[in-house]
């Protein structure tokens, strides 16, 4: 499977702001469910959560999660809320 959202780490940028851009894209976690299967996988959004806290969330949504839940764990949806709040230029910059 080819990753061209890995390739501008690649050459030359900086390898952070990359990999930020994939995750605001879902990137990752559609390669996670590509890879291992969409039944395989879970999304825990940490934001803002304790070691504890996430610890928690994901030992929930590994056990299922809650009763009647589906699928269990969250749904991220970090490209809406980065546009609702008029950041898109800020993590794709024109031109990069």
């Amino acid at each position: 499977m080819g990753r061209p959202h890995l390739a501008a780490s690649r050459a030359g940028r900086p390898k952070a702001p990359a990999n930020l851009g994939a995750e605001i894209l879902g990137v990752v976690a559609h390669d996670a469910a590509a890879l291992a299967g969409a039944g395989r996988t879970v999304q825990v959004d940490a934001t803002g959560k304790s070691p504890e806290e996430t610890a928690a969330a994901v030992a929930a949504a590994l056990g299922g999660g809650t009763e009647g839940a589906t699928p269990p764990g969250d749904t991220v949806d970090w490209l809406s809320m980065v546009a609702e709040r008029g950041d898109l230029g800020r993590f794709f910059p024109a031109g990069a």
